[in-house]
């Protein structure tokens, strides 16, 4: 009877990959929920589990489910029983299948914004090693789970541990190339430093490399992780040069062939959204509201183009949008377009609705658009409740945007004379801040509020507007 339904959930699996092939996801997942209704052994009864959900994570939004469905597969293939008819374990028999499981519930809490829950997935990271192409994509997530975290000790830890394993074969030696640029981004974004041995030895490596496709794109890998460093560290006119060999280096209409990271249309897109911060940030808004229009184009083409994309590309896409519409309302707020701001925004909850995972980076921008919006009409009631709104949405470990969010609250105090208020900040934009604060984009933000709070409490000497144009000097601005 058993043997008989395995057979029969075979079929029906067959059939859901069928109807997904086709993209008919609602019919694949019928067939796949039918198949684990049928009275089976245990192996073909998790593999229906997983396989539903997959086909929840990659095709649809339904988050919840896609999580039910892998966490149950995942913690049943971790199982030591013995496996009936073998001298193995269920952990050992369905090692591929629960590894690609936990890369799959890492993706999703990575995308849900709880980086803390990845990290029980590095126990799995010794027994994937055996099967390289998930024992690397499992791997960069534990680290960028441990990036979440701001925990560079593990970070760098997984990094290596990778790089040293790939390094052993010759198939994957590409590979060891992202991972030690990848170990780069981590040291300049943690722990602000960016060792001159490393660039000049990750430069002869990608130079070394002998299909042109390949360092083509690792090229372009290396670029986005320099260009982030650069927009950590506020230095937008620096990037200008490295963004335009990018966006040359992706029209390069072979970019496809070889091992690809990105695809032209997407790095199109992505150069534009940093071209349209660049343009604001430097007050050029005719050129910035250009560039949203080019990148908008962009993620829309590659949207329709690839209908099967994997929930974290996809995402990322979407996160990019958001982005571009979030730098589009405040470049239209300061051309004084409050209407045209406001259906910006309004287009960025919609997003936000339609796509429930960008609620955990959008929620708390959106909220300080619209406290940003309140201040500009005048309304500090309203700005102090959308300000309290953010901080009550915002993920912990995001340092930058906290930082932010307490320089507008510090401005809101200052404006209503209410000096308790403003030093209740004094952890996050005290003077201790002043040299060591975030981005220098950010430390020319906290000088000018220090030095609006001494002009306030008239103590002239103490204003130290010399010292901040240095630092908006150092800032490119």
């Amino acid at each position: 009877m058993v043997a008989n339904g395995d057979q029969i959930a075979q079929q029906m699996l067959a059939m859901a990959e069928y109807f997904r092939q086709r993209y008919e996801i609602r019919r694949a997942i019928k067939c796949s929920l039918g198949a684990s209704k049928v009275a089976q052994s245990d192996c073909f009864k998790i593999l229906t589990v997983h396989q539903t959900g997959k086909l929840y994570h990659l095709y649809t939004h339904e988050s919840e489910q896609a999580e039910k469905f892998l966490k149950l597969a995942y913690h049943q293939m971790s199982s030591t029983a013995m496996v009936e008819g073998t001298q193995q374990t269920m952990y050992d028999v369905m090692r591929e299948y629960r590894l690609e499981a936990a890369c799959m519930l890492a993706e999703h809490h990575l995308t849900e914004g709880l980086p803390s829950e990845v990290a029980v997935f590095t126990k799995d990271l010794a027994d994937a090693r055996i099967l390289p192409h998930l024992y690397t994509r499992l791997a960069f997530l534990c680290a960028e789970g441990a990036m979440g975290e701001r925990n560079s000790q593990n970070a760098l830890r997984i990094l290596d541990e990778l790089r040293f394993v790939l390094d052993q074969r010759q198939e994957t030696k590409v590979l060891a190339t992202y991972a030690m640029i990848s170990r780069l981004h981590v040291q300049a974004h943690l722990l602000q430093e960016v060792p001159q041995k490393e660039l000049e030895n990750i430069a002869r490596t990608v130079e070394a490399v002998p299909d042109e496709m390949t360092r083509l794109n690792m090229q372009i890998y290396y670029m986005c992780v320099q260009l982030a460093n650069f927009a950590d560290t506020g230095m937008v006119r620096t990037s200008k040069g490295l963004m335009k060999t990018m966006q040359q280096l992706a029209q390069v209409k072979t970019l496809n062939r070889g091992f690809r990271w990105g695809d032209p249309t997407y790095i199109t897109a992505l150069v534009c959204v940093f071209t349209q911060t660049s343009m604001f940030q430097n007050c050029n808004r005719e050129r910035a509201i250009k560039y949203y229009n080019h990148a908008c184009r962009s993620i829309k083409d590659y949207s329709e183009r690839s209908r099967t994309l994997e929930s974290g590309v996809a995402n990322s896409v979407r996160r990019l949008k958001m982005l571009a519409d979030e730098t589009m309302c405040q470049t239209k707020m300061i051309n004084c377009e409050l209407t045209s701001a406001c259906e910006t925004l309004h287009e960025m909850l919609s997003d936000m609705n339609t796509h429930p995972a960008l609620q955990v980076m959008g929620v708390p921008r959106a909220h300080l658009l619209l406290g940003i919006l309140a201040l500009y009409l005048e309304n500090s009631d309203q700005a102090e409740k959308q300000f309290n709104a953010a901080v009550a949405t915002n993920m912990p470990w995001d340092a930058h945007f906290s930082q932010l969010l307490a320089c507008h609250r510090g401005l809101l105090y200052l404006q209503n004379a209410r000096q308790a208020e403003f030093y209740d900040l004094d952890d996050e934009i005290g003077v201790s801040k002043l040299n060591t604060g975030g981005t220098l984009h950010m430390r020319a933000i906290l000088k000018f509020i220090h030095a609006l709070h001494a002009y306030l409490n008239n103590k002239v000497n103490d204003c130290s507007f010399e010292k901040l144009m240095n630092t908006i000097r150092e800032c490119e601005l």
